[in-house]
């Protein structure tokens, strides 16, 4: 599905959370699109996506708001090609559809491609990749599920109750400047005469952020600024996207893995080693094998240069593949490429045991 929308639970009864989109197929284009281009005129050009087959007539600019726009679907070869990094996430990675949204001319003949990635239950995840005039990638980052309307509450006809959603803006400033304006919130949600769900009513909280990227002359993301523009209401004492955040992080970011660790630790230090490990958060592990997708040796690396330092992050890692969501035959070939032997040697060793435990 390409248009994220309410799936109507017509039941007595629901379990609660249930995660879905209301966003219509009339509005949807003006979601993905996000923004004005005042800030960005350079011509496009996708020679690179036209020789790997794709559709690239099917692509807009990332900040079309035509609404008569499809999105041009990328099959497995092109996928690979495109995102080398899907080989070395989860094992059904590579079967969920991907398409691109639109793509972005930058300055230094880059261009920046928007990704939408079914993840089941109508719903999808987005991301960002950077390309130089040869289609090579140069950087890439997660954007999450950007544009999300996730049920709390409903009554037994389904016809009104509470959700959380997700709205997100791309705006571009210049040709290698662009803002990500966040907004999450909560309220009460209606079903209008035609049955489709009305927009959030009756705001419970709401938080908006603010991220300022630029790209550089290598092709490279930088998250030069992140800034809270407006908290309202009661937010709730869970509410805390500090690991979103850094799931979002460009690959290229050379701090990313100590800022992970930071914010573990204080997780770890406030809720103590043994409950920690007890709990081992899924939403970090994420965020682990995110790092280790987008730049495997570099993440391995880190945890030789730091292995005299205890850390949680080859907990993280190690559950990745002991649970199954990651392949350790995928963890082999990339041990074996290591060109640091004294390295390669250790994470083999430590790595060595690490399969599902059903095997």
């Amino acid at each position: 599905m390409k248009v994220k929308k309410m799936v109507l639970l017509m039941a007595l009864t629901i379990t609660t959370l249930v995660a879905c989109n209301a966003t219509s197929s009339e509005n949807k284009a003006e979601t993905a699109t996000a923004a004005s281009a005042t800030g960005n005129n350079l011509p496009l050009d996708l020679t690179f996506l036209k020789n790997m087959g794709v559709d690239a007539e099917k692509i807009h600019d990332i900040n079309d708001k035509n609404e008569n726009f499809d999105f041009a679907d990328l099959t497995e070869e092109q996928v690979l090609k495109l995102l080398p990094m899907v080989a070395r996430k989860d094992v059904d990675e590579i079967n969920r559809e991907h398409y691109i949204k639109g793509a972005k001319a930058l300055a230094g003949g880059y261009t920046m491609l928007l990704y939408g990635v079914e993840t089941g239950d109508d719903s999808s995840t987005e991301l960002l990749a950077i390309y130089d005039k040869d289609g090579k990638l140069t950087d890439y980052m997660q954007l999450g599920d950007y544009d999300a309307f996730i049920i709390g509450e409903a009554d037994d006809e389904f016809t009104k109750g509470t959700a959380e959603t997700v709205e997100t803006k791309i705006t571009f400033t210049s040709p290698s400047e662009f803002t990500i304006d966040r907004t999450d919130n909560e309220g009460s949600w209606v079903r209008d005469k035609e049955g489709q769900i009305g927009n959030i009513t009756d705001l419970k909280w709401l938080v908006q952020t603010i991220k300022r990227y630029t790209v550089d002359n290598k092709g490279h993301l930088t998250l030069v600024e992140q800034k809270e523009v407006k908290r309202e209401g009661n937010i709730p004492p869970d509410y805390d996207p500090t690991f979103d955040d850094l799931c979002m992080l460009p690959m290229s970011d050379g701090k990313r893995i100590d800022r992970l660790n930071k914010a573990i630790n204080e997780k770890v230090k406030k809720q103590g080693r043994e409950a920690y490990l007890e709990d081992m958060p899924y939403n970090v592990s994420m965020v682990v094998a995110e790092y280790y997708a987008g730049d495997p040796e570099g993440l391995l690396m880190w945890i030789y240069k730091n292995r005299e330092t205890p850390n949680m992050i080859v907990e993280h890692l190690k559950q990745n593949f002991t649970s199954g969501w990651l392949e350790k035959s995928v963890l082999n070939q990339v041990i074996e490429e290591m060109e640091d032997t004294p390295a390669q040697d250790y994470i083999y060793d430590l790595t060595r045991e690490w399969k599902p435990s059903d095997e």
